[in-house]
């Protein structure tokens, strides 16, 4: 043991356990000092107003991104607005503040007093308040306690109704609820953010300067169409007054580019504005061009056409003869055609559109192979176009055929249909035998997606040339589609409705459709015009009704467009 002068030991038992006593000793001392002082001095207002605190986390809205057209025009965007919102249990003057709402036509006064009444933390009373008009109202509301108003985004349509059906809309949450809007919600909404805030006394968020830093919002990305404003302006306003001139339920125009499947213009009516969906009814939300099945008629004989083309060249050699009416097995009554043409060539047949003449050249046909070609112009599956809803059509195999199945669809019945479908199998034809994806959206980099080759390149232009024939012809029944300074080729359609209730088809009930393309030597354009259910007093028949809706919009396309981008 060491020792220090004297002989006394350092560090004494003794003494250290009397310097740890006193230690302790002033540690509680202090401890009973310290709760003194925030028992009763200033501190304790502090933790007292600090236990008394109201925290919320809200959820931040990101701008959603714009949808612009092929050359940058808005088709829609976000501004900035107000949203207003109580603490129910805050809100003193309850009457008073739905007298206010209802003034200024914000919420009617029943809703305004069931919303005030409710027993949670945080209601909405108004959503999606113009900026500039809060700004003219809001110090009539600036000494009610327990409301607020926070920053949303609200969504605006500058075209209002012009391609409502392709654009869609949105909702109160931000999120598309039709058409592209709800496709592409994901790369449009961006991504969200919140904030921590206080609710002070009167109700009102108080924001910190820390909230939030931890989930910032993103802002939406913007998304390009390859539909062109002007086109598709031309192109409702074509569709709108046909349906209307003619009393119809509705119908769908498809505008494409037919050598890479860009869209241009899809216009469907009856349609709506989608600044204000909420007033028309949810039918008209719909995109005929994609949600509505048909049987064609004889559109559809374009497939029919290109297997003779292709296989039966004795067929475009033969001599027809047409009385108005063939027999065939398994059809009581036999098909009908809409008149007597007499004698025909194979030409003469598709330009009058004569079904007995493409039945009897279509009976050389074998089942696998008229199958084959229907598929290989893509009927029967989905287009994969950027939309929602889509109907894939109706195509049943062989083995479920009847005896008259090929026979019916070799004339556009038998067989269900929508207008893109159509309008891309033109394409085909129109575009040397190569059937295209459609495009609706532009993505960098992305350029013409090639499905299939459906027909060699010179077979598609001998197609051309009698569809040609259908529209410039003497017998031609698409003559009213005739565009100035072009020639156009085409096929004119008319097709009895079928009715589920009774079986068969409903003799007073029509679909009404051509579907061309333009310049003829060289094709860039295609359109297809469907309208559904005509009234057939006024007219009936696609060379009537549908044909001149095309040359409307085919002339409006060559003042209007940009040549597409290749």
């Amino acid at each position: 043991m060491i020792q220090g002068g004297g002989g006394r030991r350092l560090f004494d038992p003794s003494l250290r356990i009397g310097i740890a006593a006193f230690g302790v000793l002033v540690g509680f001392a202090f401890l009973f000092i310290r709760l003194g002082y925030l028992q009763l001095g200033p501190e304790s207002d502090r933790l007292a107003n600090e236990t008394r605190r109201v925290w919320m986390n809200m959820f931040v809205q990101p701008q959603r991104g714009r949808i612009l057209d092929r050359e940058g025009r808005i088709l829609a965007a976000s501004i900035e607005c107000k949203s207003l919102y109580a603490h129910p249990t805050k809100v003193k003057e309850k009457n008073r503040l739905a007298l206010l709402l209802a003034k200024h036509e914000l919420e009617s006064l029943e809703e305004s007093l069931e919303r005030l009444s409710s027993r949670s933390a945080f209601v909405w009373l108004s959503r999606g308040i113009d900026k500039e008009r809060w700004d003219k109202i809001k110090g009539e509301f600036a000494k009610i306690e327990g409301i607020g108003a926070l920053p949303e985004w609200r969504r605006r349509y500058p075209l209002g109704a012009v391609g409502a059906n392709v654009l869609g809309f949105v909702g109160a949450d931000g999120h598309g609820l039709a058409g592209v809007e709800y496709t592409m919600d994901g790369e449009l909404s961006g991504e969200p953010g919140s904030l921590r805030v206080e609710i002070g006394d009167h109700g009102m968020p108080v924001i910190r300067d820390a909230a939030g830093r931890d989930n910032p919002v993103f802002k939406g990305r913007d998304e390009t169409l390859t539909i062109d404003a002007y086109v598709q302006e031309a192109t409702d306003q074509a569709l709108s007054s046909t349906v209307e001139r003619f009393e119809a339920a509705g119908g769908s125009v498809v505008v494409t580019d037919a050598r890479g499947g860009e869209i241009l213009a899809m216009g469907s009516y009856p349609t709506f504005d989608p600044n204000r969906f909420t007033e028309y009814h949810p039918a008209q939300y719909r995109n005929l061009a994609v949600n509505a099945m048909f049987e064609p008629g004889s559109t559809f004989k374009i497939v029919t056409i290109s297997v003779l083309c292709a296989d039966h060249p004795a067929a475009l050699a033969d001599h027809y003869f047409c009385n108005g009416y063939i027999k065939i097995p398994g059809v009581p009554h036999g098909i009908r055609c809409y008149a007597s043409h007499g004698p025909l060539t194979f030409r003469t047949a598709v330009e009058a559109s004569c079904n007995v003449g493409i039945i009897r050249a279509a009976q050389r046909i074998p089942q696998e192979s008229f199958y084959r070609a229907v598929q290989s112009f893509g009927f029967g599956i989905p287009s994969g176009v950027e939309l929602p809803g889509e109907e894939k059509g109706l195509l049943r195999k062989p083995y479920r055929w009847s005896l008259s199945s090929q026979t019916s669809m070799s004339i556009g019945h038998e067989v269900g249909v929508t207008n893109l479908q159509i309008a891309m199998a033109m394409g085909a034809i129109a575009n040397g035998g190569r059937l295209m994806k459609p495009a609706l959206i532009r993505r960098p980099g992305a350029g013409p997606r090639l499905v299939r080759q459906a027909m060699r390149p010179e077979v598609a232009y001998q197609v051309r040339d009698f569809l040609v024939s259908a529209v410039e012809g003497e017998m031609g029944t698409g003559k009213k589609a005739k565009v100035p300074g072009v020639r156009v080729g085409g096929k004119t359609g008319t097709a009895m409705v079928p009715d589920p209730k009774v079986g068969g088809y409903d003799p007073n009930r029509f679909i009404s459709s051509f579907v061309g393309f333009f310049p003829a030597e060289s094709p860039r354009y295609v359109i297809s015009v469907v309208i559904h259910e005509p009234a057939p007093g006024i007219g009936h028949f696609g060379g009537d009704v549908a044909a001149p809706a095309f040359s409307k919009v085919g002339t409006a396309l060559l003042k209007l467009i940009v040549p597409p981008r290749t």
